[in-house]
């Protein structure tokens, strides 16, 4: 068993340095890298720690013990104020980031440092610290509700998103949101071992090393997606519109109001002027057709064109485009000679981005894969 955790825990930390070192050397940083850099350097450092605790190295174990013990509470917010540097909507500033690290930071101060301090120093007791042990079960559920909270704001955030791109490849953020689900499983397990040394008393690190394995496998995943991920850009009022959204609850009756925002007679003609621009000049085919360059075809704003679509509408941009799309890949295979090209060429040409995508969409809409619609219109 022992070789196995140290087998997890060398190339746990050898990812995490090959990581690093790929993101410092990118020429332009972004806010969401640089979160990343810290996010990693701390994760190479309870690698470190647990190395250090399983080889009984003194040194290197004190020095990295005040990382790993407070990574529970810290990660969360952390994870945070990343998914903000990703999507655009990072405050820079103390008061924008200390009041996410006020608890952390008591608890650093209060909890991780006094505790290194009475393993340094033999006899050395601080006798608050027995008191206040069942409460660190606190610090856990503190980050596990920071990514819950996270996971959600970023799937408000990914339905912003369709409302100005019609092709989502490489904004994609879902590897974002199963990193945060395999934190907060990850947490989970911390969660359990910590109240079962609760009950059963301190069992010292060896229940600890069950979180080693998820974590390299999660180290690994991030690594994959992470380094390359840029930073997602919304014109101004869609990133207002995120704002206000998810942090007023009255954002309902606003959209209502965003509704009649427009005379609607001036709405039904830009309707029937966007159906004529789809039909004649097919803008759909372009993979890269987003709302703003849409909305300069039409010769009108961003916002008018979005409130058209999501609120005259009821459909998001994507949802639009793509819909154009999958109907021009059913009359494509209506041609006569369309069974000379595989469905992923005809997928390309009608504007499709990815496999996967043309998959999912087409399903989606027809409830039935590409393949099963184009065998079900062949002559019998």
């Amino acid at each position: 068993m022992k070789l196995v955790l140290d087998f997890l825990l060398i190339a746990g930390f050898l990812l995490t340095a090959i990581i690093i070192i790929f993101l410092c050397k990118r020429k332009e940083k972004e806010v969401s890298h640089k979160i990343l850099i810290v996010i990693f350097s701390w994760i190479s450092l309870v690698f470190l720690s647990y190395y250090a605790y399983l080889h009984q190295i003194p040194f290197l174990f004190y020095v990295t013990f005040p990382f790993s013990n407070s990574i529970d509470v810290f990660i969360g917010p952390l994870f945070w104020l990343y998914v903000q540097g990703v999507s655009g909507t990072f405050r820079n500033g103390a008061k924008a980031i200390l009041p996410h690290f006020a608890f952390p930071i008591l608890y650093w101060i209060g909890i991780t440092l006094p505790v290194l301090v009475g393993m340094l120093f033999d006899g050395y007791e601080i006798s608050y610290l027995d008191h206040l042990f069942p409460y660190v079960l606190f610090t856990i559920s503190y980050s596990l509700g920071y990514c819950l909270f996270t996971f959600f704001r970023l799937k408000h955030f990914q339905q912003l998103m369709k409302r100005q791109y019609s092709n989502l490849e490489n904004k994609n953020l879902d590897w974002i949101k199963r990193l945060l689900l395999g934190t907060m499983l990850i947490m989970t397990i911390s969660l359990i071992t910590s109240v079962y040394e609760t009950i059963v008393g301190d069992q010292g690190w060896d229940i600890d090393f069950l979180t080693v394995i998820p974590i390299t496998f999660l180290v690994a995943y991030t690594g994959y997606y992470g380094i390359s991920q840029s930073s997602v850009l919304l014109p101004d009022f869609l990133r207002a519109s995120e704002h206000n959204e998810f942090s007023n609850r009255a954002a309902a009756l606003k959209s209502k109001v965003l509704r009649y925002q427009y005379d609607i007679k001036d709405m039904e003609n830009l309707e029937e002027t966007l159906n004529q621009v789809m039909e004649s000049k097919k803008p759909f085919l372009d993979e890269n057709l987003t709302l703003t360059i849409l909305a300069r075809m039409l010769q009108v704003s961003d916002k008018k064109l979005s409130t058209l679509l999501n609120q005259n509408m009821g459909i998001s941009f994507y949802d639009y485009i793509n819909g154009y799309r999958v109907e021009e890949v059913k009359k494509t295979l209506l041609l006569p000679d369309s069974e000379k090209f595989t469905l992923l060429a005809i997928a390309y040409d009608c504007g499709f981005k990815s496999k996967s995508s043309f998959n999912r969409i087409f399903k989606k809409i027809e409830k039935r894969s590409p393949s099963e619609y184009r065998k079900s219109i062949l002559p019998a």
